[in-house]
């Protein structure tokens, strides 16, 4: 009876309510700020933008634009994908006309149909990054894929699913770690095209109805209410656990006994090899998913690889995807598009740069050599 008067007594104190104020406030106006942080719109209201298409052509590619038609309310683009170059691809590409703040956005929702196609890549282009200040490049380029159906449908892609491709950072001679995050304060160009595929078959389209840079607050207002009430539980709990230690009885019964000891399972190295050895044929197999699977940090990964294999994590995996890759040369028919997509490479190309540097020849040598 004594506590239950101390807690309404604390609920009714002016530093309560005054807390409660507060916080209240400020749950309100973070929330109203978030949530007038405006869209930005490239197409239909495509006035700020500038839109083209491209081909493999700059690579000596023989792929070829079939249709490219914009009209107010729908981005109609045809291509055929053909022989040439060694990973062909066509694509759109959509350019500010001037800096456009796209800083607080998080995401990218594209309404789009396909046809003969259910597969695209889409890149986000962003000035050098700092840490490459010293080598010659243009802009940075953080990537991801979309699966589509024929059916016109809305997709949202986060920007943090947007990662450095294994490609780009091969060229610019740079490890997984060294790169920083995307942040979206200038935005050079926004590219939509064909995914890696060994499928050229007839003539894929893509039909979008709307490109939407937008603000998906949805996890961070989870955060704000548990944090706003935590925060009030925490101005009512202690009051009133100090309180409660003020009426609390002196002469307290003191037992003695030993505590059960209970020891906690320890993620071993082998489980993130495992791990590793079973899923090294998915192309977005990276440090931090084996490491949120495993439980077993990024940095202790790579130690574990360093030790015990002496190479790093990527050289790691492209080892099991090379060799992976000889068996299917040996054993199978497949062509060299499918054993690459197979063994976990997003393009020919660099498929064939990586087994070249494995084993100083290339993947046609060496089926030939073989057979």
């Amino acid at each position: 009876m004594i506590m239950k008067s101390s807690a309404i007594q604390i609920l009714k104190s002016n530093a309560f309510k005054l807390t409660s104020l507060v916080l209240t406030g400020l749950l309100v106006a973070a929330m109203l700020y978030y949530s007038s942080i405006q869209d930005v719109v490239l197409f239909p209201d495509s006035s700020h933008f500038s839109l083209a298409s491209y081909t493999d052509d700059s690579n000596k590619g023989n792929s070829e634009v079939v249709d490219f038609t914009v009209s107010d309310s729908l981005l109609h683009f045809s291509f055929l994908l053909k022989e040439g170059f060694l990973s062909p691809y066509a694509g759109l590409s959509i350019t500010p006309k001037s800096k456009l703040n796209f800083t607080h956005l998080n995401e990218i929702q594209i309404e789009i149909a396909g046809e003969n196609i259910n597969r695209i890549g889409l890149g986000v282009y962003t000035p050098p990054l700092r840490t490459l200040s010293h080598q010659v490049q243009d802009e940075t380029v953080y990537h991801s894929y979309l699966d589509i159906s024929a059916q016109r449908k809305k997709y949202a892609l986060s920007v943090e699913q947007l990662k450095i491709p294994e490609w780009w950072e091969d060229m610019h001679q740079i490890s997984s770690t060294q790169h920083e995050k995307l942040e979206l304060n200038q935005l050079l160009h926004l590219n939509i095209g064909s995914a890696f595929s060994p499928d050229m078959d007839g003539v894929k389209t893509l039909k979008i109805y709307s490109i939407v840079f937008t603000r998906n607050n949805r996890v961070l207002f989870m955060q704000l209410f548990a944090l706003y009430f935590i925060c009030l539980t925490l101005s009512f709990t202690i009051p009133y656990l100090l309180t409660h230690k003020q009426l609390k009885k002196q002469n307290e019964i003191t037992i003695h006994y030993n505590p059960v000891v209970v020891g906690e399972e320890k993620k071993t190295e082998g489980d993130c090899i495992e791990y590793i050895n079973r899923n090294f044929h998915h192309n977005e197999l990276n440090l931090e998913l084996i490491a949120k699977e495993t439980g077993i940090p990024k940095r202790r990964i790579t130690e574990i690889i360093s030790t015990k294999y002496q190479c790093n994590f990527k050289t790691y995996i492209n080892r099991l995807r090379i060799n992976e890759a000889k068996r299917l040369l040996n054993k199978s028919d497949m062509n060299m598009g499918e054993i690459a997509y197979k063994v976990g490479f997003n393009s020919l190309s660099h498929f064939n740069r990586v087994f070249k540097a494995e084993m100083q020849i290339n993947p046609s040598e060496y089926r030939d050599n073989q057979s």
